[in-house]
């Protein structure tokens, strides 16, 4: 299981000395991504904001993702999550935007995709990245690996 804690301190060292800056908007994990980047000591100088878009019609109405998009794909799907990340990075305008969708449980989940499944997208002006993940945790342990694992993709920009 990936360790949320020192995946943050991972990042936190990637933010530091570089002139990045990082918007987050969180479904499935209820502010635990913004929670985690702002733990540091120095996060004023990187993280700009973050939204809570747990509805769809936040999704909409902050984030100016098209009803159409939502209805197609679902709000828990690898295209919303990617475009939560697009939205998020244009609104508030930071270098790198982030996000995360899914279903934590106990209830919940869909023929398609069951409880313990998520989709995270990192995205920047030049790059993008959007995965589905699953866990068999709990509530908790479900949006623990889910921030953290959103939190991982960052430290694929560079690599990229």
């Amino acid at each position: 299981m990936v360790d949320l804690e020192s995946v943050s301190r991972r990042v936190h060292e990637f933010f530091t000395g570089r002139d990045y800056t990082i918007a987050v908007a969180e479904s499935c994990t209820g502010g635990l991504i913004c929670h985690s980047l702002t733990n540091h000591s120095g996060s004023s100088k990187y993280f700009t904001q973050g939204v809570v878009t747990y509805s769809a019609e936040a999704k909409t109405n902050i984030l100016k993702i098209p009803r159409q998009q939502i209805t197609k794909y679902g709000v828990v799907s690898i295209q919303i999550a990617l475009e939560m990340a697009k939205q998020v990075r244009i609104l508030f305008n930071s270098n790198i935007g982030i996000s995360s969708t899914g279903f934590t449980g106990p209830s919940g989940g869909t023929i398609e995709h069951s409880v313990g499944t998520a989709f995270v997208a990192v995205a920047t002006d030049k790059w993008s990245k959007s995965v589905e993940i699953h866990s068999s945790s709990d509530r908790e342990g479900n949006k623990s690996y889910f921030a953290a694992r959103a939190l991982e993709l960052i430290l694929e920009i560079d690599a990229e």
